[in-house]
């Protein structure tokens, strides 16, 4: 029968790699801004800046989207986030000023 030194010397390498994948993943959320910060393309719908497959990082710089920039966002009842350029955006102005619509 083995020693429980023997059985520990197995199995905390194991545990202290899964420790540190779950503080670098944790790390990158707070880095990045975002409960996802790395994604995979699904689809090929934004080729060429991105095909199937790509991974991407993700972070949250600011919350005004311009033109041309590639915001990601969830839509409710889905678990994947949506990847796409915006074309256009359209600004209403309230008592606080601008703000996307």
């Amino acid at each position: 029968m083995a020693s429980i030194r023997g059985r520990l010397s197995h199995v905390l390498p194991i545990l202290l790699s899964l420790a540190s994948s779950a503080m670098c993943w944790k790390g990158l959320q707070v880095a990045t801004n975002t409960p996802n910060p790395v994604l995979v393309v699904m689809s090929g719908s934004m080729q060429p800046a991105f095909y199937r497959g790509d991974m991407i990082l993700l972070w949250n710089r600011t919350e005004n989207i311009q033109t041309g920039d590639i915001p990601v966002y969830h839509v409710a009842g889905r678990d994947i986030p949506i990847v796409h350029r915006a074309i256009s955006t359209y600004w209403t102005k309230d008592e606080h000023g601008s703000k996307p619509v």
